[in-house]
């Protein structure tokens, strides 16, 4: 899979007690235990972690790990690179 998916996964797995091997691109937060508090926090990680603001992700728990990591890959591939 891509970076994004695996720093996605690895986001989970450590802070929202996902267990790795479940993970699967075409899983749903929900599907994976992410419950409505759980996708709020994950989108406040998403923010500190890559830069994407709560209010701009979309995610909720019908989003699949696809498509949210799809959204890290987008928006941090729009981040200036530091020292540019």
């Amino acid at each position: 899979m891509s970076k994004s998916y695996d720093s996605l996964v690895s986001l989970l797995v450590e802070q929202f007690e996902v267990r790795e091997g479940v993970a699967s691109p075409e899983k749903t937060l929900g599907e994976l235990g992410v419950d409505s508090l759980a996708v709020v926090e994950l989108a406040v990680a998403m923010d500190v972690r890559w830069g994407i603001k709560a209010e701009d992700s979309g995610i909720d728990q019908k989003t699949t790990l696809r498509d949210a990591a799809a959204l890290v890959a987008e928006r941090t591939a729009a981040q200036p690179v530091e020292g540019s």
